[in-house]
């Protein structure tokens, strides 16, 4: 069942994703990669899939990515900024990841950016707030668009859950010799 729901949740990250645009889109390998990211690093920070995504979708980078802005550089898939904070520093002593493997491993870059969501939840107790304090600490209208840029992403993905969910009810309730005819076929989607 772990499966089907991951694979729902990619599907949906590309439906909700191909309406952005990003500046280089993820190829189908790398947002497995990403998938499988997600949920090692949800996992072992305890941070809500649906958090991780949103930043994903927010955020839009590529392995690889480095944007100049202002004299700092945003870098990698989850665009971890090289001057907030001074996260670099940090993140190689307790991750022992460098600038490097931050920029171009999609695993890298996960974990740092899970790394600091789990921080800034530590600080405010909100993911809503750490979501914020990831992008800045400051508070100003950068901070309230990034945000509500934000809880769209996660409205969006409450919704497509919510319609799995009932379309799943109504394949079980609806169709319950299927799953005797996929066993005799010898298919497990579980």
């Amino acid at each position: 069942m772990q499966l089907v729901a991951r694979l729902m949740t990619l599907c949906i990250i590309f439906s909700i994703g191909s309406s952005m645009s990003f500046a280089r889109e993820l190829s189908e390998v790398e947002m497995q990669k990403l998938g499988r990211s997600i949920d090692f690093v949800t996992q072992l920070y305890s941070i809500p899939r649906p958090v991780m995504y949103a930043l994903y979708l927010q955020e839009g980078g590529w392995p690889g990515a480095r944007i100049e802005i202002g004299g700092s550089a945003d870098i990698g898939i989850f665009q971890i900024n090289t001057s907030e904070e001074n996260w670099l520093p940090i993140i190689k002593r307790e991750l022992d990841l460098d600038e490097s493997a931050v920029q171009w491993s999609i695993l890298g870059n996960t974990m740092a950016a899970g790394y600091i969501l789990k921080v800034e939840y530590a600080r405010t107790g909100s993911w809503i707030q750490a979501m914020g304090n990831y992008h800045r600490h400051k508070q100003d209208a950068a901070r309230d668009r990034y945000l509500a840029g934000i809880t769209g992403y996660l409205t969006q993905l409450k919704m497509a859950q919510e319609q799995m969910a009932m379309f799943s009810e109504m394949v079980r309730t609806q169709t319950p010799h299927l799953s005797l005819a996929h066993r005799t076929a010898g298919i497990n989607f579980e």
